[in-house]
């Protein structure tokens, strides 16, 4: 039986005590002949409260021993109950306590059959799916050791979402999923969208018997290629080694990175594999060229499949270096290097010419995409290195400036100074000033808090991890001309009152405006602290990015535990999107669900927040993120946590049509142990209409014990069907998916026909006995 509570809000004049009224619906039934009685707080926390609100009141309705996922959807598209003095539930159900039924509003949005249950107040048209497996045997979804083999050596950042949305990778903590051959450490899984399949998850990681303990260190943006450590023993650990770093392909296969001419480094540091796997860069201290210096980390350039290396760390005019090379940063193609080489900064480009980048002693600070420009610190004061002129630019004369964030093309920086510049400013104060190419003086932005410049996650992390990879502790994003900057402070930098607390502001450099995006909008102060991201070292590493911040600047997406909009009645960390229009106000939309438990309950080690941004498609359209919720009608075996995606225009038919024959056993029925509520109420204490049927004493007719089992058998051989295409991938398994949707629309109709069977066949022993 569902257990919980569902809460309507119901205009006071109905009962003088709103708050203790119960609303009996003994009208409602899923069926002719079994009245309903469902409580859906605790398989459907989206719809209810914990509290009782003055202008609310609770109802429970009885259901006898229908499946629970069809009780759930029968609630949710009939218990709609209106305010403004009629109170009514739509769909049909009739009138409700001498009130006149009302009809909702229909849903514009094109996926409004969807837009049901928790998705029905998302924003943009969004609804919810289920990403992570519907069966997870307690297993929880996390990315905190991703690039864990990455060391404090500079490499590209992991994205879990890519660009389109349709795949998202994760690990997980509790072993490998049944049915794949994974080493039950580190393995890394790809959920892939295919509609109207919806999302199936593989297992692009070295197996079980390639490798018994392996690391994933990168991987590209489009999830097709990888970097990976593996060790222990295994078909990919070569003899007498006790480890090897290798460069997953899109086809499974593995191949081994640190090749050369003269050898192998089994050992080397990756660094960087370009769009579509063209070239990889990685340091080697094992000589793989003759033009490479014996015994000194050296960094090389190589195209997968060939069996030679370019050397990257020569000095100019070719010649060998003397010292070890330590890689700094390239464009997106790999064709320009930055590098290191004792305290000289060096820019390879192409494979024809080293150019020296600054005087000795500078601090590298980036390379925009395209490799036109290297960005350094030199005696405390920003500079810009023009590749194609080989000329330096000063960008700022104040002697003390930190870097804080550089669009990704380079025509903005953003640094702090605790001068005043222009007369601007703060003086002893870490001021925020803005660089623009072409545009004349630099600009004051805002005076920030001494502390945002210390903490971790911060604003003081550029130099230190934000330009090695390590984007996780860096709390700015930017558009790619850097027109619109999103960052973390504790400062009170606009009228919104954050009382100290970590707010997320948003910067205009053409408007020149500054606005918070997580503070309130009725101007009380702030509760609690908004983030970027969540902290390194918890659910997420170092090494994962997210789009915070749209390409077009117009949409910010955090996380906050403060309660920003009205339905968010937890205390519970949520996922935020603020969205700026062109034409109107900025809104703030809850995405998570505003109503998850508060605190780690379940109680999981180190988890400290309830929900969590995994990430975000550069234009907005999916935000997908971590929560214990179960926002699906599929979700419903008690999952301890799971991925989900708001996805505009979105929703999986496949994930709201769920038969009862897909039932868990065993492993699968474990979800993590969950408290009990604070202040738990019985399901059904006040139900007063008729119980359960009793069970009939004739023996059910032989054609209705025959639809059973055909429907049952339908049953299995879709479930096996499932199976098969989870380990299947391309054509095939989409084919086995399709075979399985239709053997389970066989079993559906064949459960229909026999319960049509057993009807008739009681109405007719009613009509003997008579």
């Amino acid at each position: 039986m569902l257990a919980g509570e569902l809460e309507f809000p119901i205009a006071k004049q109905i009962s003088p005590d709103p708050a203790n009224f119960d609303l009996k619906l003994e009208g409602l039934r899923l069926n002719r002949a079994r009245p309903v009685n469902v409580n859906l707080t605790r398989e459907f926390p989206g719809y209810s409260s914990r509290s009782t609100r003055s202008s609310g009141v609770r109802a429970s309705v009885r259901r006898g021993r229908r499946p629970r996922a069809r009780a759930a959807r029968v609630l949710t598209r009939a218990a709609r109950v209106l305010t403004a003095g009629s109170a009514a539930i739509a769909c049909g159900v009739g009138g409700l306590l001498g009130a006149t039924p009302a009809q909702a509003a229909p849903d514009p949005c094109p996926n409004a059959e969807f837009r049901v249950g928790p998705s029905a107040k998302l924003p943009d048209c969004r609804a919810y799916e289920l990403v992570t497996p519907w069966k997870m045997g307690g297993r929880i979804p996390l990315g905190d050791t991703l690039g864990a083999g990455l060391g404090s050596g500079a490499a590209f950042p992991t994205s879990f979402v890519a660009p389109t949305g349709d795949s998202v990778l994760f690990q997980l903590a509790g072993g490998a999923l049944p049915g794949f051959e994974g080493a039950g450490t580190n393995d890394l899984w790809q959920a892939i969208r295919e509609d109207p399949a919806g999302w199936t998850t593989t297992h692009p990681s070295p197996s079980g018997s390639q490798s018994t303990h392996q690391t994933p260190n990168a991987v590209t943006a489009d999830h097709r290629f990888a970097f990976w450590r593996v060790g222990g023993q295994g078909s990919l650990i070569p003899e007498g080694a006790s480890r090897a770093e290798y460069l997953r392909a899109p086809d499974g296969s593995f191949v081994l990175v640190g090749l050369g001419s003269l050898g192998q480094d089994l050992n080397p540091q990756v660094h960087y594999i370009a769009p579509g796997g063209e070239r990889i860069l990685f340091t080697a201290r094992t000589k793989l060229e003759p033009q490479a210096p014996s015994g000194l980390d050296t960094i090389y350039r190589r195209v997968p499949g060939e069996a030679t290396a370019e050397v990257v760390s020569l000095l100019p005019g070719g010649q060998t270096p003397a010292a070890h090379a330590t890689y700094r940063g390239a464009s997106t193609d790999a064709s320009v290097v930055a590098f290191h080489v004792g305290n000289q900064l060096y820019v390879r480009v192409g494979n024809e010419k080293t150019l020296a980048v600054g005087p000795t002693g500078t601090t590298y600070a980036g390379i925009t995409t395209d490799g036109s420009r290297i960005f350094y610190l030199a005696g405390g004061d920003l500079h810009a290195y023009d590749v194609a002129s080989e000329q330096a630019q000063q960008l700022t004369s104040v002697g003390n400036a930190r870097v804080i964030h550089i669009a990704p093309d380079g025509s903005r920086a953003y640094f702090s100074s605790t001068s005043q510049i222009g007369g601007e400013g703060e003086a002893g104060q870490p001021n925020l000033y803005l660089w623009e190419e072409g545009a004349g003086p630099i600009s004051y932005v805002a005076t920030l808090a001494p502390a945002d410049l210390t903490r971790r996650p911060g604003l003081g992390n550029w130099i230190s991890d934000a330009v090695a990879g390590r984007v996780g502790v860096q709390a700015s994003r930017s558009t790619v001309d850097g027109r619109v900057l999103v960052f973390e402070s504790v400062a009170r930098l606009t009228g919104a009152d954050n009382a100290g607390h970590v707010a997320i502001y948003r910067y205009d450099a053409e408007a020149d405006e500054l606005a918070c995006v997580s503070c309130r909008e009725d101007g009380s102060a702030s509760q609690a602290d908004a983030a970027l991201q969540a902290p390194p070292t918890s659910i997420l590493g170092p090494w994962i990015a997210i789009n915070n911040l749209t390409e077009d600047g117009a949409t910010v997406v955090f996380e906050s535990a403060d309660r920003l909009v009205e339905r968010d009645i937890s205390a519970a960390n949520d996922v935020y999107r603020w969205h700026s229009p062109e034409q109107g106000e900025p809104d703030v939309a809850l995405i998570s669900s505003g109503q998850s438990r508060t605190g780690n309950n379940p109680p999981i080690p180190a988890f400290v927040h309830t929900n969590v941004l995994w990430g975000v498609t550069p234009d907005g359209s999916d935000i997908v993120f971590w929560t214990g919720d179960p926002l699906v009608p599929a979700d419903r075996f008690g999952n301890a946590r799971a991925l989900y995606t708001a996805r505009v225009n979105g929703g999986l038919a496949v994930q709201h049509e769920v038969s009862s024959d897909e039932e868990c056993s065993g492993d699968d029925c474990q979800g993590a142990p969950s408290a009990p509520p604070a202040d738990p109420e019985p399901g059904s204490g006040e139900y007063q209409g008729p119980g359960n049927p009793a069970a009939d004493d004739t023996s059910t007719p032989a054609r209705c014990v025959k639809l059973d089992r055909q429907a049952k058998r339908a049953a299995k051989r879709a479930r096996n069907l499932r199976s098969k295409a989870r380990q299947a991938t391309g054509k095939r398994a989409r084919k086995l998916r399709k075979r399985a949707a239709r053997q389970a629309g066989k079993a559906k109709r064949l459960r229909a026909q026999a319960k049509r069977c057993r009807q008739q066949a009681a109405s007719a022993r009613k009509g003997d006995a008579r």
